[in-house]
């Protein structure tokens, strides 16, 4: 029978070094919210309204722009 015997780290052990040992993950259960997809349609919703009413008004402005230039 063999043991796993670690490999030498010849620098660490010139620099008194001690190898690090990996640390143990711990899984952390999240639950999804029931809330968050609403939040996200309402807010995506707001933002469709705000570029509409940013749109009109361009145009407005434009238009507006146009007809002064026109006269």
């Amino acid at each position: 029978m063999q043991t796993h015997q670690p490999k030498e780290d010849k620098i660490a052990d010139s620099l008194d070094l001690i190898p690090m040992q990996p640390e143990e993950k711990v899984l952390v259960e999240s639950k999804p919210s029931d809330n968050i997809p609403e939040k996200d349609l309402e807010y995506s919703r707001e933002n469709l309204y705000h570029l509409i009413e940013r749109g009109r008004d361009d145009i407005k402005s434009s238009r507006s722009k146009s007809i002064t230039k026109s006269l």
